[in-house]
């Protein structure tokens, strides 16, 4: 009899690790240890949850629309804005290959990787975003089908304008999905 309940307790114990193993933060992208650096100065929040593309279509595009929001009360600079708008504060901002702005999905390893973005041909220029001002921002992204899942977008920013700067920030959107119709 004592045998079998040191065997019982033996799964018992292996079970909950189990269990335990299994609720880590690396399986659930929005809690993963990676969101754990960000700055939350700029809130990037897009406009749908879920974006959903047609497989039967040759357009392998989508674009992912939103609002950024600078919540702080100072301004902040960063590579999101059109080269041919010749102003300081755009109205539309950028995320594309080569700028500040990236787009990652969580991948099958439960990690963040950068994902394939538009280029802007004509180039990209740095903008100011204004304290407590808000901006809409497009992020197209090139559909690839073995990556249908989560997805988010970063940002990257700076406190001065100044080529030699060191003081680099991040923040993060919410967690999208993009999904196959």
């Amino acid at each position: 009899m004592k045998a079998k309940n040191n065997i019982i307790a033996l799964w018992v114990t292996v079970l909950i690790s189990f269990l335990l193993l299994g609720c880590s933060g690396e399986d659930n992208p929005v809690d993963s240890e990676e969101t754990v650096n960000f700055n939350g100065a700029v809130k990037v929040q897009t406009d749908k949850s879920e974006y959903f593309v047609d497989t039967a279509s040759s357009d392998n595009w989508i674009i992912i629309t939103g609002t950024l929001a600078n919540t702080a009360s100072q301004d902040f600079y960063s590579e999101l804005g059109d080269w041919f708008d010749s102003n300081f504060e755009q109205e539309l901002l950028l995320f594309a290959k080569w700028n500040d702005g990236s787009v990652e999905h969580f991948n099958k390893r439960n990690r963040w990787e950068k994902v394939e973005q538009g280029t802007l041909f004509e180039g990209s220029r740095v903008i100011q975003i204004s304290a407590k001002t808000n901006y809409e921002f497009h992020a197209p992204v090139l559909f690839d089908k073995e990556k249908i899942g989560q997805y988010r977008l970063i940002i990257k920013y700076y406190k001065t304008l100044n080529e030699n700067t060191t003081d680099t920030l991040h923040d993060v959107s919410n967690t999208f999905s993009i999904l196959t119709k």
